[in-house]
């Protein structure tokens, strides 16, 4: 990927966090940063669209109820560092493949993926299902448009469908992610795990 390309990218998503929010988030406006060389403006809005992820009540108080019911869980666990595991994991293959998923969309995605886990151990409700209701309405008030929200949702929606094991995309990254932040090889639950040997993460790959 060419010098071009990449300024590019980095100018249409410094565009989706330009100026203010939509209007379903109450018309609360950005802080209005000119443009740096460094596209340090950019990086900061991204940011604080996140972070208003992570300080949403919502967020905060579904995150705590899954940590609080898993907190005697020996399987593999749904909480915070699993949430950035995610993120961070799908952010590393956006890399390596040349693939242009803009940041800000990626760590949305894996904030929420599961964050409705707690409604399914209370509800029954299956956790994508309930991930992405809840993303549905954190999102907007968060700041995301209308097609970042669409986007976001079909990536929870989707990560625990197989399809999604090939597919390109955000729907894609957070599939894999998912499931190559899981150290089987290194679990003491491992042989107690319903998971198929197929699916488990039994040696260390890079």
């Amino acid at each position: 990927m060419n010098e071009k390309t990449m300024k590019n990218i980095a100018a249409q998503s410094c565009e989706a966090f330009a100026g203010k929010l939509p209007a379903e988030s109450g018309g609360k406006t950005l802080e209005n940063r000119p443009e740096k060389a460094d596209g340090s403006s950019c990086a900061a809005a991204e940011n604080d669209r996140l972070q208003r992820i992570w300080e949403h009540p919502l967020f905060q108080e579904s995150l705590l109820a899954t940590e609080r019911l898993e907190r005697e869980r020996i399987f593999c666990g749904h909480d915070r560092n699993h949430l950035l595991d995610v993120a961070r994991i799908a952010y590393i293959e956006n890399l390596e493949t040349g693939t242009t998923v803009p940041k800000y969309l990626i760590y949305a995605a894996a904030l929420l993926h599961d964050i409705g886990r707690h409604l399914q151990y209370t509800k029954g409700i299956p956790h994508h299902e309930a991930s992405a209701q809840l993303a549905a309405e954190i999102l907007p008030e968060c700041g995301f448009s209308q097609e970042d929200t669409r986007r976001i949702l079909d990536a929870i929606l989707s990560h625990r469908d197989k399809a999604a094991a090939f597919a390109e995309g955000l729907s894609g990254m957070i599939y894999r992610a998912d499931k190559r932040s899981r150290c089987c090889f290194a679990c003491p639950a491992e042989p107690e795990c319903d998971w198929s040997r197929e699916k488990k993460n039994l040696t260390l790959t890079v």
